[in-house]
């Protein structure tokens, strides 16, 4: 009975091992295509079954390793974004993956609201060449901008110079 105990627990033990190896090569795999955040990996594993404890240590390891880190990750995405969307629509992505408030607060603390209307400005001037100037056009654009996350003063500074020279 002693034998059969040890056998089975010996058996645990190598399945055990070769669902965290499996899972640490699929994980190295997915993050050798792009980088993902802790929470975006885990759910990843999470959609392929890997035990608990097997997700944890492993991301503890890749994290060990610096292949995790959603600081520099949080970097790399709003410097990515910065040309075409505001810091609302940026922020809001980023807490969709899982990335804690204080390091999105941290990433936001040196943002340059100046270099925000002028890529409101770029895009709303683009935006608005295709279309004739009226007052429906520049309620168009306005929500463009909205969508695209730029503040409420930031968009009515915009449309005011855009559309100032122009009468209805």
């Amino acid at each position: 009975m002693e034998r059969l105990m040890s056998f089975q627990l010996k058996l645990e033990m190598e399945e055990r091992e070769n669902s965290y190896k499996r899972a640490f090569n699929y994980s190295l795999n997915l993050l050798s295509r792009m980088p993902r955040t802790e929470k975006q990996l885990k759910d990843k594993l999470l959609k392929y079954e890997y035990g608990y404890t097997v997700i944890d240590e492993i991301i503890s390891k890749l994290k060990e390793l610096g292949y995790i880190n959603d600081e520099e990750y949080t970097v790399e995405y709003v410097n990515s974004r910065i040309e075409r969307d505001g810091p609302y629509k940026i922020k809001n992505q980023l807490y969709s993956k899982g990335i804690a408030k204080n390091i999105i607060e941290k990433v936001f603390e040196d943002w340059d609201y100046r270099d925000e209307r002028k890529v409101a400005y770029s895009l709303a001037l683009k935006k608005s060449e295709t279309m004739e100037r009226s007052f429906k056009s520049r309620n168009k654009v306005a929500r463009f901008l909205q969508n695209r996350g730029f503040s409420y003063e930031i968009i009515k500074d915009v449309i005011n110079e855009i559309y100032s020279i122009y009468e209805y």
